[in-house]
């Protein structure tokens, strides 16, 4: 859903428990916006207390692969996020019907 001009465009929002996703250690509400534009996109994780994350993606037929990774704000290596950004990145995907 990309704009006329390249840049990204508000592709939707979502909710998630990711502790009822099988991650007990995750957050019991996520709150996501998708941003996407051609080939990829970024996703912004407001999970509480456990802080604010988003990740940078590319999509392709397989899914999606995260590109660069956000811990409070700061740039981290993408295996720095947490493990229940998994069950983020498995909705971003449906939403997207890139799965």
């Amino acid at each position: 859903m990309a704009t006329k001009n390249g840049k990204s465009a508000p592709a939707g929002t979502f909710t998630l428990n990711t502790q009822q996703q099988g991650y007990e250690d995750g957050p019991d509400h996520v709150h996501v916006e998708i941003n996407a534009r051609p080939q990829g996109g970024m996703a912004i994780i407001a999970a509480g207390v456990d802080g604010r994350y988003s990740f940078d993606f590319t999509t392709s037929s397989s899914g999606i692969e995260l590109t660069k990774a956000f811990i409070e704000g700061m740039r981290e290596p993408v295996d720095e996020l947490p493990g229940w950004v998994d069950a983020v990145r498995e909705e971003v995907e449906r939403q997207l019907g890139v799965a």
